[in-house]
């Protein structure tokens, strides 16, 4: 029995691995009292309680990648990256009984734990940013970026290889609806946030409107439950099937990937921060709600999409795909899967334009000072089905004890992704520079590698500033005033 459908979902995976940038939601950084235009990431109205009156961001760049499908074991990036050209690559359905593993030795192998099947990549790159306080009330920031985003779905759990190898021909594999996405764009973002005072603390609204300019996409999906069995001679057949499927083809047949303006299309974040406060600089807890991504972009320039749909059986001879190698080919191949199920290499084209919802997500934050520079910060981040076609966003639950003063800060997310997978991370803020990973295990030990996690950013802000911008802490700690009975803080210059 041959491989061919695991090593289409293989080249895909890799295919992404080469494209990620970005960490996922960088947790131990976007938290950060500090972190200035950076937490609009999280919440648009996030830098409400930064303690300078401007933040520039110079650069902020990492890497993100996860699924449940495939793994490599014993594997990490630091041993990945060492072992370079020597590594080894064994495939574990070749093999018979448990076999012995040099330390260049790395086994693929697949889960089979009755789980349906994602593959999530999210990556930015946060270019020159910057926010501006223009009073005790109102604050206003730009933000530049890219990003690419890429997801799989709701893929059944009959697709595993296992499960896949071990269905015999004739029976039906069911095949739930199923969502794939990749989208790469250019943001330009306006951010305002107003802050008013209220009788416990601060309550600041923010919201953030970008331009999007859409680069490269591509989709693949099905909007109903179908089935399909395995037949001899590597063969595919299925009925009643309707599959939807566009690309964007201004870097097919190019030797180097450059970047192609395509489509255009807005989007906005919409968040609130809350807090309540003993002192007049200093909050007891933090209360934030945000919508993050909530737009698309329309791409109608270089673009395709296609409707493949029959209402009787089609067969699907995987031999006649051998040939398509090169992501060159990939209009070649489109045309083929139409013939084979439609008759006409045509048949299946269906438009020069469409449109790809963002990543959308909804979040809550809660955070308690313990002291004034020691946070304990609770995250929910759940992605929202925006519309197909489009890319789905994770989920992430994650708590963070944060320690943070103005020339440094540490933090140490412990968090769950998509419910599923548990992770400890790091990050180090040391002034300027700040380094971090939601994922650390994933870079340093050796085990069952599935992703990763990694960021970094550099910055400038008003460090020592005197007599230009308040600091927090500074000054002497005493209470509010207001209705109940609290002082405001006196401030040092």
């Amino acid at each position: 029995m041959k491989n061919r459908p695991v090593h289409a979902v293989l080249g895909a995976l890799f295919l992404l691995l080469t494209l990620s940038l970005s960490a996922q939601e960088q947790i131990g950084f976007h938290t950060d009292n500090y972190s200035g235009i950076n937490s609009i990431r999280l919440n648009p109205a996030g830098y409400a309680q930064s303690p300078y009156g401007w933040d520039i961001n110079l650069g902020e760049a990492g890497f993100f990648f996860d699924n449940n499908y495939v793994f490599i074991r014993p594997a990490s990036v630091s041993s990945l990256l060492q072992n370079g050209e020597t590594a080894n690559f064994i495939f574990a359905p070749d093999q018979k009984g448990e076999l012995p593993l040099g330390t260049n030795d790395y086994l693929i192998d697949f889960n089979s734990d009755g789980k349906k099947r994602y593959l999530y990549h999210n990556a930015q790159i946060l270019g020159p940013s910057f926010f501006v306080k223009l009073n005790q009330s109102n604050y206003v920031g730009v933000s530049t970026g890219f990003r690419t985003a890429g997801s799989a779905s709701g893929i059944t759990e009959s697709l595993s290889y296992y499960t896949y190898h071990a269905t015999p021909f004739y029976q039906d594999i069911a095949i739930d609806k199923f969502n794939m996405g990749f989208l790469s764009w250019g943001e330009l973002g306006l951010n305002y946030i107003h802050k008013t005072e209220t009788q416990d603390g601060d309550l600041a609204i923010g919201a953030t409107v970008k331009h999007l300019t859409g680069f490269e996409a591509g989709y693949f999906y099905s909007d109903s439950d179908w089935s399909l069995q395995k037949r001899p001679n590597d063969t595919l057949s299925s009925e009643s099937t309707t599959l939807y499927m566009g690309y964007t083809n201004s870097n097919l047949s190019a030797t180097d990937v450059t970047p192609s303006p395509n489509g255009n299309g807005w989007a906005f974040d919409l968040g609130v921060t809350y807090t309540i406060s003993s002192y007049a600089d200093e909050y007891d807890w933090k209360f934030g709600a945000s919508l993050l991504d909530i737009g698309r972009i329309k791409f109608n320039k270089n673009a395709k999409s296609h409707v493949v749909q029959t209402d009787q059986l089609a067969k699907v001879a995987l031999d006649n795909y051998d040939q398509y190698k090169e992501i060159g080919q990939l209009e070649d191949l489109v045309a083929q899967f139409s013939q084979d199920v439609q008759n006409d290499p045509n048949a299946s084209i269906n438009d020069t334009q469409f449109s790809v919802w963002l990543p959308g997500a909804i979040s809550l934050q809660a955070e308690r000072a313990i002291t004034p520079s020691l946070f304990v910060n609770a995250t929910w981040l759940q992605g929202l089905p925006m519309g197909k076609p489009g890319v789905r966003r994770g989920a992430v639950l994650a708590i963070t004890p944060r320690l943070e003063k103005k020339w440094y800060g540490i933090s140490f997310p412990v968090s769950i992704y998509n419910y599923q997978h548990l992770r400890t991370g790091f990050a180090l803020r040391l002034a300027f520079l700040t380094i971090g990973s939601d994922h650390l295990g994933s870079l340093v030990h050796r085990s069952k590698f599935a992703g990763t996690d990694i960021y970094m950013a550099i910055k400038l802000n008003p460090f020592g500033l005197q007599g230009l911008f308040k600091k927090r802490g500074g000054g002497h700690r005493v209470h509010r005033s207001g209705r109940k009975g609290k002082e405001f803080k006196c401030y040092e210059f």
